[in-house]
């Protein structure tokens, strides 16, 4: 699981480059500064194998990618006459946006994962879904979003 974690963040450090993100880390946060927003963050939650008669058992890990952004310094930026809560704005996009045209942004979480998320010898089957919500820090409130997946991957037993 540690590998897959690492890859995880590998992939979305490498495909969200132009969206800003200051902080990725492995692990769910406890001290959070404004300083290191908006973050990514990869928490593996669970690990189960189906042990099968042949060689090839299959993995299911469940996993949560978290993001955290300030509310006010997003609403800043947020389009002027439009009144929104826009760290919720943002983070709807950073996770499935999609352009104007209907089309997927190719910078989101879902899109990234879906379409570069591969490891040699290891086929994915992914599963996901999405919870906002609020965190309160000492003197702060920040805009959250869990994106959890769960993956399903053959692998080979050597054991």
């Amino acid at each position: 699981m540690n590998i897959i974690s690492d890859n995880i963040l590998e992939i979305l450090k490498d495909n969200l480059d132009g969206r800003g993100i200051r902080t990725f880390r492995l692990g769910n946060p406890i001290d959070i500064g404004k300083t290191q927003l908006p973050m990514i963050y990869v928490q593996p939650l669970e690990e189960r194998v189906e042990t099968l008669d042949t060689a090839h058992d299959t993995k299911i890990m469940d996993f949560q990618i978290g993001v955290l952004v300030d509310p006010a310094t997003e609403y800043k930026k947020s389009k002027k006459g439009v009144v929104e809560n826009a760290g919720d704005r943002w983070l709807m996009e950073i996770i499935s946006g999609r352009n104007d045209d209907g089309s997927p942004m190719t910078d989101t979480i879902s899109y990234v994962l879906r379409n570069n998320w591969t490891m040699e010898g290891v086929v994915f089957y992914q599963e996901s879904r999405t919870v906002y919500g609020v965190r309160e820090v000492p003197d702060a409130y920040y805009a959250e979003v869990h994106f959890f997946i769960t993956a399903r991957a053959s692998v080979v037993n050597f054991s």
